[in-house]
């Protein structure tokens, strides 16, 4: 027929992004045909061959060498099976039914797939603690309100918080939409599911929340306390100066992983996937912002051969490491030397965790929004960094949102699994926190790190599963230990 439905228009987006708000737009991407009376996929047979789409088709699945070893089994649309742990048949079974209606598994199944979908050789630390909780129970009681992207790898972490014997309530986060296969497996468990943040202040009290750019903190107040996965979010909270403990699992070593390593993967595998006819080598990149995931895409950027990298940054200390790592630096309060660079640039990256930043310094004129015109504009922050003077006429990729999660699995497994431990362990942080309170050996509120010895356990563990990726983490960030 020549329109798809609401439903294939929903499925398309999940995977296809960009072009189908083109076909919405009622635009052809450039370079494209136009199919009289055909769907919208008539557009994409004609600009890609049958092979080359099936290959951007599955881009967002791959996993990295070391997962793909030791997965000998690839489920449906892209799925890496259990090949690594002993290939148990029944729970591939139960995996492969994935492909079908989510609605036809019990709990049981579910968490199996899980598991099945993400075995230990891919998550280690999270099957480590799954087993660990599952045996000791350690959040019997516990009411947990959880507020991070709902994707298949959410599930196993919330399996563990489940196992410990907590009651867990999962509520979808509004920054970025929800896996809609993920929310429909989550709710045949036994976990209540939230769609909206309305629906917390009538879910009645939480002892702790798990949450993801501080978007719970004037939602709820938790009995322990709040662990934060963001730096957006530990920012938020600060602001405002809630009254109860805060962890940041942010400024931990722990989240180097994901924000140096994970977040620059999962920005390559999208820039491909938004962009698959065009090379990402031989071009020049703005990066805004040097922190622990302006630093990893300035690398992965500076390793394609021919690439020039500039980095933008209001921080001279981040300005002469940038410099040291081979980029050219540009002081971000020099507003004219910034629009010179994107002039001379291919595309222009944002990551430096400031909402709207890019409108307010860089796009308040005509002239010099002018600067950015036919460039690619991408971000990869949790919060739309570019602002309405760029995002509201479809300039930005993803409609500003973080490119990665344009993408079925944002960020790999590997990276996520010791955050999404930390994460899992600060619940027993915080209850010790509150003990130590009620015998007046410390304050309560405000935000503090991750405890340095637990941060450091979480750390070692991962290293000694993935010694590939030590010295490439050493490189981007500094010394691992």
């Amino acid at each position: 027929r020549a329109c798809p439905s609401t439903s294939e228009l929903r499925a398309l987006n999940r995977h296809w992004g960009f072009l189908t708000r083109v076909y919405l737009q009622g635009r052809r991407p450039a370079g494209a045909k136009a199919c009289k009376g055909r769907a919208y996929g008539g557009w994409r047979h004609r600009v890609l061959g049958e092979s080359q789409r099936r290959r951007h088709f599955h881009q967002s699945r791959r996993r990295s060498p070391r997962v793909r070893a030791t997965q000998a089994s690839t489920m449906a649309d892209g799925a890496a099976g259990a090949g690594g742990d002993g290939g148990d048949e029944a729970r591939l079974a139960v995996a492969a039914r994935l492909k079908g209606d989510p609605e036809a598994l019990n709990e049981a199944e579910v968490w199996e797939a899980v598991a099945a979908r993400f075995p230990p050789a891919a998550a280690p630390l999270m099957h480590a603690q799954l087993a660990k909780f599952e045996a000791e129970k350690p959040y019997t009681g516990l009411r947990i309100l959880h507020n991070v992207p709902l994707t298949f790898s959410t599930l196993l972490k919330i399996r563990c918080l489940v196992a410990a014997g907590a009651e867990v309530t999962a509520v979808e986060p509004e920054f970025v939409p929800s896996d809609p296969r993920a929310v429909a497996m989550l709710r045949r468990t036994s976990v209540r599911h939230l769609p909206t943040h309305a629906e917390v202040e009538a879910a009645g009290e939480f002892d702790v929340v798990l949450d993801c750019c501080a978007e719970l903190a004037a939602r709820t107040t938790p009995r322990l306390g709040a662990c934060e996965l963001t730096q957006t979010g530990e920012v938020r909270y600060r602001e405002a100066g809630v009254t109860w403990p805060v962890i940041s699992v942010d400024a931990s070593r722990v989240k180097r992983v994901e924000d140096a390593l994970g977040s620059s993967d999962g920005f390559m595998r999208a820039m491909r996937f938004q962009l698959p006819d065009t090379a990402l080598d031989g071009r020049a990149y703005v990066v805004v912002g040097y922190g622990k995931v302006g630093l990893g895409i300035a690398h992965r950027l500076n390793e394609l051969e021919g690439n020039s990298v500039t980095v933008v940054e209001r921080d001279a200390a981040a300005r002469e490491r940038a410099a040291a790592a081979g980029c050219a630096v540009v002081d971000a309060d020099d507003a004219e030397a910034v629009l010179a660079a994107v002039r001379a640039s291919w595309c222009v990256v944002t990551a430096t965790g400031v909402h709207g930043l890019m409108s307010r310094a860089y796009g308040a004129t005509e002239e010099a929004r002018a600067a950015f015109a036919g460039k690619v504009l991408v971000n990869i922050g949790a919060d739309d960094e570019w602002g309405s003077a760029f995002t509201e006429g479809g300039a930005v990729l993803f409609d500003g949102r973080a490119v990665n999660f344009s993408l079925e699995e944002p960020t790999t497994i590997e990276f996520l699994d010791p955050a999404f431990v930390a994460q899992n362990t600060c619940v027993g942080v915080l209850r010790t926190v509150a003990a130590e309170a009620a015998e007046g050996a410390g304050g309560v509120g405000g935000v503090r790190p991750l405890p340095s010895h637990v941060d450091a356990d979480i750390l070692t563990q991962w290293a000694v599963a993935h010694p590939e990726q030590v010295p490439t983490l050493r490189a981007v960030v500094g010394a691992l230990m």
